[in-house]
């Protein structure tokens, strides 16, 4: 089972991307974040066992 989430820099949930059951292999995903303000956040990628928080800029 795989999840995406793309939060903020205080931890509020901005969207979900993914929520799905995958199987193995490489995929892409786009996030329109046309909706929030220039800034700081966050993605966090779960499956399986696995977790990794990674940070990123949005700018426009």
């Amino acid at each position: 089972y795989v999840q995406l989430t793309v939060f903020n820099a205080t931890g509020q949930t901005i969207t979900r991307l993914v929520d799905e059951e995958q199987g193995a292999g490489s995929y892409q995903v786009s996030w329109d974040g046309s909706a929030v303000p220039t800034g700081i956040y966050f993605y966090r990628i779960e499956a399986g066992s696995f977790s990794k928080v990674q940070k990123m800029t949005l700018m426009k």
